[in-house]
């Protein structure tokens, strides 16, 4: 019997189950030894507000908002990657040019981006750029590096058949990317929710940003670790989405 035959099925998931018992066993130890004072709250409590109705609704309400802009974002930065990636791919001279100007944008701090992007769009709207802007490089990356990747025995084939540069990208290198694209798009998608929380920050009224904001100022440590839950279950949700994806096209282009 092979070693992946003798391995058992649910040995990632039990793993998975284990590490999150552990996160939170360390997490009500600290919040019992008061580590840090009454600034980390334990799960326990956080509990108890999911239990309370009206705090459940507002942070139903912002988790929908955020994930929303999270989405939204995420949307505008693969359409910008795609574009972008094909130029660099059908001009090779541009390619150069444009691997500085991605590195240069991911390398700008969220403090830094953010003033540009309150004054380029509305306080509403400065969530979903942040989102998009946080993503982009990484999908960008994803997608040249796939559109790259393609076995050069078919792009000998391509050339000898005569096909045009446009056929080999859809025929040949498109197809070989995907892959490699929705690998990029599990790491995008986390920032995207990360991008999405620090805009609403900038005045936003929607959001799971605000509440946290709202809780910091007044000191609500609970509702302000339970806003911070709901942010990680957003973010392992759309994790989720990307990894099935990746899945479903690792078994057909892969």
């Amino acid at each position: 019997m092979s070693e992946r035959a003798a391995r058992s099925p649910v040995t990632g998931p039990a793993l998975a189950v284990l590490g999150v018992v552990l996160l939170l066993a360390a997490w009500q130890a600290v919040a019992a030894l008061r580590w840090f004072g009454t600034t980390v709250c334990a799960p326990t409590v956080v509990v108890r507000v999911f239990a309370d109705a009206s705090s459940r609704r507002v942070l139903l309400d912002g988790a929908g908002a955020t994930m929303l802009e999270a989405v939204e974002g995420f949307g505008w930065a693969l359409l910008a990657a795609v574009v972008v990636g094909v130029l660099a791919t059908l001009l090779p001279f541009l390619r150069s040019g444009l691997d500085q100007l991605g590195t240069i944008e991911s390398a700008i701090p969220f403090v830094a981006i953010a003033p540009i992007l309150l004054a380029l769009f509305s306080r509403d709207t400065v969530p979903t750029a942040m989102a998009a802007t946080t993503a982009f490089f990484p999908l960008y990356l994803a997608l040249v590096s796939g559109l790259a990747a393609v076995s050069p025995a078919v792009a000998d084939l391509c050339a000898a058949l005569g096909a045009a540069r446009r056929d080999t990208l859809l025929r040949a290198r498109i197809p070989a990317a995907l892959p490699v694209l929705t690998t990029g798009m599990k790491t995008a998608i986390p920032l995207a929710v990360l991008g999405g929380v620090i805009g609403e920050w900038l005045g936003s009224s929607n959001g799971i940003g605000p509440i946290m904001l709202v809780a910091m100022r007044n000191y609500r440590m609970p509702m302000m670790w339970a806003a911070v839950v709901v942010t990680v279950v957003i973010a392992l949700l759309l994790y989720g989405g990307c990894a099935a994806l990746e899945w479903v096209t690792a078994r057909r282009f892969g």
